[in-house]
């Protein structure tokens, strides 16, 4: 892989990272909420012990947003420019766009479940996944009624060759 600064061409990464928003889950309360159709009658077994108890949300689930939205704690430009190397054969056939990772912030701040989410190049693809586990715990969590909260969380990473 060549490192851009050896080539005097610039990279310009771009992020515009925003919490994850889910598509499906919107599309459904529209569809709910704009049909003019009275809702059938719910019928719900009796309340037991059991019951009771697989209804208590698991500690570890994911949102798709959140009230405070996570911060890294450092800036994020410029680790994705500092971090991000340039795949050889793309930079030769001049291969640009960008590359969408969908990733899980832990309560934590920890960074779990990254994946490609679009895909541009295999080599892009892996080098975008790679940086974003090197990257290291956000600063602060999302928060949802002020208790830390796992949250996903999408992370558009750019490639641009500039002369």
């Amino acid at each position: 892989m060549l490192h851009l600064q050896k080539n005097k061409l610039a990279l310009l990464v771009c992020i515009t990272g925003a919490l994850c928003f889910s598509a499906s889950l919107y599309a459904q309360e529209k569809d709910q909420s704009q049909t003019n159709q009275p809702l059938a009658p719910v019928t719900q077994p009796a309340l037991t012990t059991e019951t009771a108890l697989q209804q208590v949300p698991d500690e570890d689930d994911i949102h798709t947003s959140a009230e405070e939205a996570p911060e890294p704690g450092f800036d994020m430009n410029e680790y994705l420019h500092t971090n991000v190397v340039y795949p050889e054969q793309e930079l030769r056939e001049g291969i640009q766009g960008r590359v969408i990772v969908q990733l899980v912030i832990m309560k934590t701040g920890e960074i779990r479940n990254a994946k490609v989410a679009r895909s541009l190049t295999p080599a892009l693809d892996a080098e975008a996944l790679r940086v974003v586990n090197a990257m290291p715990a956000w600063k602060r969590p999302a928060r949802q009624g002020g208790k830390p909260i796992n949250v996903y969380y999408t992370l558009p990473i750019s490639y641009r060759i500039r002369d």
